[in-house]
């Protein structure tokens, strides 16, 4: 009588097959991971901007209605920002209503905030 051998162990080509599986597997987790590293960063990004475009806003706002008149476009400095250095916040020039409308007196101001692939604009309607 023959005896065969018992078959305990896990063949290569199993050994292979479930490596392939893994790897597959890990590497589909790997992109998922870069892609939302990546998501954050640019989310944390617009944040920031829109943050900034806001706080800029409400300094327009706290500007008396004469420092807003139509002059040439006025950068913004960290001293009366907290800026971030990857962004460039400026307002102006203020522009004024159409004459001979009830609202001739308002002067809009543009407020424009740049940087890290991020360009927001708002319009500040300004009144004496």
């Amino acid at each position: 009588m023959v005896r065969w051998r018992d078959d305990r162990g896990e063949s290569l080509i199993e050994i292979l097959a479930a490596v392939a599986v893994i790897s597959i597997g890990l590497a589909g987790l790997l992109t998922a991971l870069g892609t939302h590293a990546t998501t954050t960063v640019v989310n944390r990004s617009q944040s920031q901007a829109s943050t900034l475009l806001l706080a800029a806003a409400e300094y327009v706002k706290s500007r008396p209605f004469g420092a807003c008149a139509p002059v040439a476009a006025t950068l913004v400095s960290t001293a009366q920002l907290p800026l971030d250095p990857a962004f460039a916040v400026s307002y102006g020039p203020g522009r004024q209503l159409e004459a001979g409308t009830p609202c001739a007196d308002l002067t809009v101001v543009p407020v424009h905030v740049s940087g890290a692939g991020f360009s927001l604009t708002a319009d500040v309607v300004k009144r004496p």
